[in-house]
């Protein structure tokens, strides 16, 4: 399954066939355009979704990415396609995605736009907010409770709960250590490249 992994991202990046690598071509060249070819927005993001990809310019360079994560491991694939460039990160941890790694790998590689601080301003939690964004939304397994306490919104998952703070209308991130949190009219909160219904 690994080199079948490694063949696709070979293939995307550089367009050629590994047969040598693993005796058959991975993907037609069909299926890799209509992947990486934009489908949808992704909530509170410049980026689009592919079919399976995320697609979104890193420092002036486009990146096609796709990440993911189960009980005792998580990866990310990060390809610059224009650029030759491919990025995989396998990491023996639930969840592990490594992203400053991924970055600072990205960095070395690729001729990248100079880096501007972000600046997130904080905005005050308001009481629609408090009625509208608490309940339990889920997605497949997993779960995400959003509770409202003390004038502040609260967020469980994984058996942790932390504060929420609000970037912008429906953005939010943890309290103290980021996670961002888009909610969706409709019923719907979208983080970490997953929607979950209300």
């Amino acid at each position: 399954m690994l080199l079948d992994l490694l063949g696709a991202v070979l293939e995307r990046v550089t367009g050629e066939s590994w047969p040598s690598l693993i005796g058959k071509r991975v993907l037609d060249p069909k299926i890799i355009a209509a992947m990486s070819s934009p489908h949808a927005d992704i909530p509170g993001s410049d980026g689009k979704y592919g079919y399976g990809l995320t697609l979104r310019e890193f420092r002036g360079v486009r990146l096609v990415e796709h990440g993911g994560s189960r009980m005792g491991y998580g990866s990310s694939i990060r390809m610059a396609p224009e650029q030759r460039v491919a990025v995989v990160i396998l990491a023996n941890q639930s969840g592990a995605s490594l992203p400053a790694m991924a970055d600072k790998a990205l960095q070395l590689m690729l001729p990248l736009k100079t880096q501007i601080p972000v600046v997130r301003g904080m905005t005050e939690v308001t009481a629609s907010d408090l009625r509208k964004y608490p309940g339990v939304y889920r997605n497949g397994d997993s779960r995400i409770e959003v509770s409202a306490k003390d004038g502040k919104l609260w967020l469980r998952r994984g058996g942790s709960t932390s504060a929420l703070t609000k970037l912008g209308e429906g953005r939010f991130a943890l309290e103290g250590s980021g996670g961002s949190y888009v909610f969706v009219d409709g019923g719907y909160v979208h983080s970490g490249g997953r929607s979950f219904a209300k």
